[in-house]
């Protein structure tokens, strides 16, 4: 038997999954000249790219930044970065043949020798929320409270997951974000071609650079920090962007929480806002957990966990060993007979305001947040539930979570009014892979590099662009989900008291020892404020870390500096948000709010510059990769010995048998193909995401004599083709295109993989 090589590459319009086709012959497919034999040949991803019919021209950047106490010293490194953002978004680099930056680019164009990194953003909205909701239903968090240092101006307990329009010291309105509480950037078409006939913005079209700055600084700083302590920075964006039905208000009939009406000023703000179109990237600045409760959980009584008084129950004994346990309860539902758990109540010393959302299930048997499966699918599922769905009446005491309504991030016509049909919405364009999540939040800096061992201050390794699994391990643990924090790293381990083996070094200075009127977690990272902080001083009243003598390591020794002066910045695990970013994969970037340098303004580590950085590289992904990332190799006819496969979006009458029509481009994949493709997108996603995605049909590849001017883009035939050079358009070395009768339709997935596989002849 002759031993000979054979080369299949499947281009597919669907998830991106490793091995999708075994060894089959393609009926239809002209992928091979010749069978193979029917074995299991080895494969490799050749490599994953994007492929879209058009260029994305538009962003959404809607930003969460915690605005509870202490984080007034972040928003203002995070305001100094807000520069490198804008700028890198509208003026990109331009970069050499090896991806190096030689210059930013003028007027969209860039020297000999470099080319631009991606097409110039001319198409822009930039909102803030910020991570006050309120007290849920509980006596904390009033929105009576006062900005402690400006008694003028409110504390901002709930935002209610509102766009906010505050700027400056004194929260004066921004002209330039009114009436819709965004800014938007849009120059002129004579600055923008590509801006010709769009809509004007509910608020004023920006166009110089410099004035879309100095408005998105003033509105950082002026988000504040003396709102509520029970953070909600994934719930604020979730509830802005996601929720199909957002409460009006949270009321009690009697003792149980209940959501009463719509918020039709929250419909209205995230219809002018979001476009269905967009690229968009939900970015969360915070020092701390997910702290907020869903309010009809653990019936209807989960503003419980965030009353000051009296203090919650504790749960059965297992629960502090084996919180998945079915004997791990709360004592609420237990009483106080038969278990030891419930024999003790809990104190001062055991159940504090600060702590009390450390780990729930361990402590009180029941976690009241919503679960972070919920976030997750809110960025990534064309379906989600509304208050029906999560909580079924008459279906118990948790979260259901049945995906019941159109999500509003995947769909368009987005309504306005609280009465109209606010789950049956019109299908968007927007795919998944146009949806990003970054976290600045807590996690020392050194774990994110390209040497996570080495926990000094010394380490200059540069950040990674993307974390494996290792990575991960070391932040969340090996399976955070099922409280098993096997391999994690000691400075990312949540604890109410010293943790072992955890003495002074560059993370975080030292471990220290909480009193019970002051308890707190331990530190996941520590950095040097540019300028010590005089807590005693009115200016820092309610936001400072060191308001009275104290032990903690953020404050001074009493010789160097007064103990009531907070010298260091601080941030607690923020695991929670990670574990979203964890779920989310490559649409997610994890960066540390503990800065590696954070005074010298001169150097590119600065403060949240390497955050922006590699927020704006992953971004740069979707807006640029149009091109393919290597050579194919056509026959005389321009065909090349690829396969594209589309998932179509699931809808009713929509199936398998019926959906491939031909006079769409589309032909029935061969059954096997179809059937290892399928197989390879339940393996990627967790086992049963086959059974929930559309049907799947094989597109027709055109070829030459098909084409109109070297492409076949203008082709009146449905269909796909590979282009090189000139014909690409000019950005790219080599393409695919698709013609416009065969633009991916509505909620089809876009990306692409090429496999490469090696298989043994018959001879």
């Amino acid at each position: 038997m002759n031993e000979k090589k054979s080369t299949l590459r499947v281009l597919s319009r669907g998830l991106m999954v490793a091995s999708i086709l075994g060894s089959v012959s393609l009926a239809g497919g002209g992928c091979l000249s010749r069978p193979v034999t029917h074995q299991e040949p080895t494969t490799k991803t050749n490599f994953t790219a994007v492929v879209r019919q058009a260029a994305i021209d538009k962003i959404d950047l809607l930003f969460t930044i915690d605005n509870s106490a202490s984080m007034g010293d972040k928003q203002s490194l995070f305001a100094a970065a807000v520069p490198d953002l804008i700028t890198r978004l509208v003026t990109p680099n331009c970069v050499d043949p090896s991806g190096a930056a030689k210059s930013v680019s003028a007027g969209g164009t860039c020297p000999d020798g470099t080319k631009i990194e991606f097409p110039p953003v001319h198409d822009m909205h930039i909102g803030i929320l910020s991570s006050s909701l309120g007290g849920r239903g509980s006596d904390a968090c009033s929105v009576a409270n006062v900005n402690e240092t400006n008694p003028a101006l409110n504390g901002h307990n709930d935002d209610s997951g509102h766009l906010l329009n505050r700027g400056g010291d004194d929260e004066h309105l921004v002209n330039d974000a009114k009436p819709a509480n965004f800014l938007a950037w849009l120059p002129p078409p004579s600055a923008a071609p590509a801006n010709m006939g769009k809509p004007a913005p509910p608020v004023p079209a920006l166009s110089d650079p410099a004035v879309l700055v100095n408005d998105f600084k003033d509105m950082v700083v002026a988000t504040h920090e003396h709102g509520c302590g029970y953070e909600a920075q994934l719930e604020s964006w979730y509830r802005f962007l996601i929720q199909p039905d957002p409460y009006a208000t949270i009321k009690k009939n009697g003792d149980v929480a209940a959501l009463d009406g719509v918020d039709g000023d929250l419909l209205k703000q995230r219809h002018d806002f979001l476009r269905p179109d967009s690229l968009v990237a939900v970015i969360l600045l915070t020092d701390e957990n997910e702290s907020t409760v869903d309010p009809l959980s653990f019936g209807g009584h989960a503003w419980y966990y965030e009353q000051s008084t009296p203090h919650v129950k504790g749960g059965t004994q297992i629960c502090a060993t084996a919180p998945n346990d079915p004997k791990c309860q709360s004592c609420y539902l237990m009483g106080t007979g038969g278990d030891p758990g419930c024999t003790t109540a809990l104190d001062d010393t055991t159940d504090g305001i600060n702590d009390r959302f450390y780990k729930p299930k361990e402590r009180f048997g029941y976690d009241p947040r919503f679960p972070i499966d919920r976030y997750v699918k809110g960025l990534s599922a064309r379906q989600v539930p509304d208050r029906n769905g999560e909580h079924p009446a008459g279906k118990g005491f948790n979260y259901v979570g049945t995906a019941n309504c159109s999500n509003p991030l995947f769909s368009t016509n987005l309504p306005t009014s609280p009465t109209a049909d606010l789950c049956h919405l019109t299908p968007g364009p927007r795919t998944a892979d146009l949806v990003f999540y970054a976290i600045i939040g807590g996690v020392p800096w050194q774990l994110l590099t390209e040497d996570p061992t080495n926990m000094t201050a010394g380490n200059k390794a540069p950040f990674k662009s993307s974390l494996n699994v290792d990575d991960w391990t070391r932040i969340l643990g090996k399976d955070p989900a099922n409280y098993d924090t096997s391999g994690i790293d000691k400075h990312m381990l949540e604890s109410a008291t010293p943790r072992a083996g955890v003495g002074a070094d560059d993370v975080h200075t030292n471990e220290w020892q909480p009193t019970s009127a002051d308890l707190r977690l331990q530190f996941a990272c520590t950095f040097k404020l540019p300028a010590p902080k005089d807590c005693t001083l009115l200016a820092n009243h309610g936001a400072c870390d060191c308001q009275t003598a104290t032990a903690s390591p953020l404050c001074g020794d009493g010789t160097t500096n007064p103990k009531t002066t907070q010298v260091l910045g601080k941030a607690y695990p923020t695991i929670q948000e990670l574990q979203v970013a964890n779920k989310l994969g490559e649409q997610s970037i994890v960066a540390s709010l503990c800065p590696r340098e954070p005074s010298d303004t001169t150097k590119p580590d600065y403060g949240y510059r390497p955050a922006v950085r590699a927020i704006v590289d992953r971004l740069k992904n979707a807006l640029a990769n149009q091109c393919l990332p290597e050579a194919l190799i056509a026959d005389e006819t321009g065909n090349v010995p690829c396969l594209i496969l589309e998932t179509l979006a699931a809808a009713p009458g929509l199936n398998q048998g019926n959906a491939c029509d031909p006079a769409k481009g589309f032909t029935q994949p061969d059954p096997a193909v179809l059937a290892k493709f399928i197989e390879g997108v339940n393996a990627a996603n967790g086992g049963d995401a086959g059974e929930q995605m559309g049907p799947v049909c094989q597109v027709t590849q055109l070829t030459k004599k098909d084409f109109v001017n070297d492409s076949c883009a203008d082709s009146p035939k449905p269909g796909w083709c590979y282009l090189m050079g000139g014909a690409t358009g000019g950005t790219c070395p080599q393409a695919i295109k698709f013609s416009t009768a065969g633009n991916p339709g509505v909620g089809a997935k876009v990306s692409l993989q090429c496999i490469e596989q090696s298989a043994t002849d018959g001879g």
